[in-house]
């Protein structure tokens, strides 16, 4: 999506409101009125669009938190990790997201959306991300962006000690993964470009048996219209900077966006998560306050069904950002007093079968 760094030099779009109710259709958002607060699971400091991994390696299984900010700089990337994702948040404001920045993106601050997983074949930690692409400025606010890859020196992600990087916590891949043609980038994936200021954004990692997917949002705006994809690329298991297969799953036209892909298996079937509406709606009037939904599949490469609201407890004042990992569903919700970025909460994510619900909110 839009995204919002730490430095404040990225403006941002659209964030929600609460009181989803379970199979209600999501053409509109819940009511964005509400202004009773529950405090975030981490207060302390802002967290915008939390890309979330759960480590299971010789340093123990905790949560580590990567969020939109700089690339290089240290403290705009915040690196949060927590043993059991309810309490003792640590900030390392003294890490940085990537070692430098790749060849092919602007030597800007815009780091958006990095997520990330393990690849056992390689032994290693990739995040991926979203960065604009070198000498392109399209839009001045919002330049065209690709979608690009790290990965750890190391077999395991210890953000707080020796990662084998220095103070950063991931060495930057040059090449892309998916671009756009034009871009003068020789990304793994080139997909066509539609429109000036077409972007690709929010890749979300996740394994399914043993193959790795990437999802993805590809955006652009015409006439007064927002026009969002998402799409899915199936990466080589061995090898992630190769991409196998990649296709558009969804498409949605509208005054507001649809974003921030994640996709998950439960019995039998899949879920695909997405967020919709805008970013800065949170506690308004607004027509479009930014939301949780989802859609479910017994096929990952078609989605025909209907577009659901996720039920989220009240409290939080935006349900979007969202990643669910396991029993647990990481979100952006909006503290009194702050416009943004937003602060991050985590609920338990519960089911009725195929249909997930968010049941409370730690801690």
């Amino acid at each position: 999506m839009h995204r919002t760094t730490l430095l404040g030099a990225i403006a941002t779009v659209a964030v929600t409101a609460l009181g989803l109710l379970a199979g209600s259709a999501a053409t509109a958002g819940p009511d964005s009125r509400a202004t009773t607060f529950t405090k975030p699971t981490v207060p302390g400091w802002p967290i915008s669009n939390p890309g979330v991994i759960h480590t299971h390696d010789s340093h123990g299984s905790r949560y580590v938190v990567l969020e939109t900010g700089g690339a290089t700089q240290l403290g705009t990337i915040a690196v949060a990790t927590d043993p059991d994702s309810r309490a003792s948040w640590t900030r390392l404001s003294d890490r940085r997201l990537l070692d430098r920045v790749p060849r092919y993106a602007a030597a800007v601050n815009g780091v958006w959306a990095p997520s990330g997983t393990y690849v056992p074949a390689e032994h290693r930690y990739y995040t991926f991300y979203s960065a604009p692409v070198a000498g392109h400025t399209g839009d001045a606010t919002f330049p065209p962006r690709c979608i690009f890859v790290g990965r750890t020196m190391t077999d395991y992600l210890d953000p707080a000690g020796d990662t084998g990087l220095g103070a950063a916590v991931f060495k930057a891949v040059n090449k892309p993964l998916v671009c756009w043609a034009g871009s003068g980038a020789p990304a793994g994936q080139v997909i066509g470009r539609p429109d000036p200021g077409f972007s690709l954004i929010d890749p979300t990692p996740t394994w399914i048996g043993d193959q790795l997917f990437l999802l993805y949002k590809t955006q652009y705006q015409r006439d007064g219209l927002w026009h969002s994809t998402i799409r899915m690329a199936r990466l080589n298991p061995s090898s992630p900077t190769v991409v196998v297969k990649d296709r558009r799953l969804t498409s949605f036209t509208s005054t507001s966006i649809e974003e921030n892909p994640v996709l998950v298996r439960h019995h039998g079937r899949y879920v695909l998560f997405t967020s919709r509406g805008w970013y800065h709606s949170a506690c308004t009037t607004s027509p479009h306050p930014y939301h949780s939904v989802f859609r479910t599949s017994g096929n990952k490469w078609v989605w025909r069904g209907p577009v659901k609201n996720l039920p989220v407890p009240q409290g939080s004042c935006g349900t979007g950002n969202a990643q669910a990992v396991g029993n647990r569903y990481f979100f952006n919700g909006r503290w009194p007093k702050v416009k943004g970025p937003l602060h991050l909460y985590v609920g338990r994510l519960a089911w009725t079968g195929s249909q997930p619900r968010v049941t409370r909110l730690f801690p």
